[in-house]
């Protein structure tokens, strides 16, 4: 009871969740941190072509590394399925990454207008990289409800007011209302800020957590195939705002 009534009120408030939930209540998006973004270009080294059965290496998309310096994992991002490497190419593929997790939650729509849901997160995410899928269909990301017209199949994600991401869905006359029953899939990635940086690091080396595949379907050990480096070191890595 007593913590309950600390942490409601906005002068005395400790918890950082309590102070982003009271700073939502007046008007304010707390920051809630972002993912170190770096570029890493990757081509088959000369032995691989002997290694690798068919035309292609395969490379599944959100694969994942993990560097030496800081022992946390980065992710290759792409909007496709696979990264596909031709056995034939000398060319370099240049990939952005991304630090941090990707982590999914599923809700179930209630067919209300004005659906909101709190999807609960213990640990800090990146402030833009939150998608939400309806169905299995990407919907948008919108700043305001009247940003959204009938019709728009939008959201809006905001700092939650009990701690995580609150995500809120139109009424109709200003965005779609997912139906009753539907599948709404919540996909975020959890992120360690500044510690992602690698800006400066002389130490730059990692290796890959995902196999990749060859156009026969045969797994294959990424680091033994690939000649890989970062072009740009990941760097723009931010903490969460601060609760003063």
């Amino acid at each position: 009871i007593e913590d309950a009534t600390v942490e409601q009120n906005i002068l005395t408030a400790q918890d950082p969740e309590s102070i982003y939930g009271l700073a939502r209540l007046a008007g304010h998006d707390a920051f809630r941190g972002s993912s170190a973004l770096g570029e890493l270009k990757i081509r088959l080294n000369t032995s691989a072509f002997n290694d690798i059965e068919g035309d292609t290496l395969n490379i599944p998309a959100n694969s994942v590394i993990k560097a030496s310096k800081n022992g946390l994992e980065y992710i290759l991002k792409t909007n496709n399925d696979q990264f596909v490497i031709q056995k034939s190419s000398p060319d370099y593929l240049y990939i952005p990454v991304i630090q941090g997790k990707i982590e999914k939650q599923v809700l179930t729509g209630t067919g209300e207008k004005l659906q909101s849901f709190n999807v609960i997160i213990k640990k800090n995410t990146d402030n833009d990289s939150v998608k939400v899928s309806v169905n299995s269909e990407l919907w948008s990301k919108y700043d305001s409800l009247y940003d959204m017209q009938v019709g728009t199949k939008g959201y809006l994600v905001k700092t939650g007011i009990t701690g995580g991401l609150d995500i809120y869905f139109g009424n109709g006359s200003f965005g779609m209302i997912p139906p009753t029953g539907s599948s709404i899939d919540i996909e975020y990635i959890v992120s360690d800020g500044t510690k992602g940086n690698l800006t400066g690091s002389k130490d730059l080396n990692f290796k890959f957590q995902t196999e990749g595949f060859d156009s026969l379907g045969n797994s294959c050990d990424l680091n033994k195939l690939l000649e890989s480096s970062f072009t740009i070191a990941p760097t723009m890595g931010s903490d969460p705002e601060s609760i003063e």
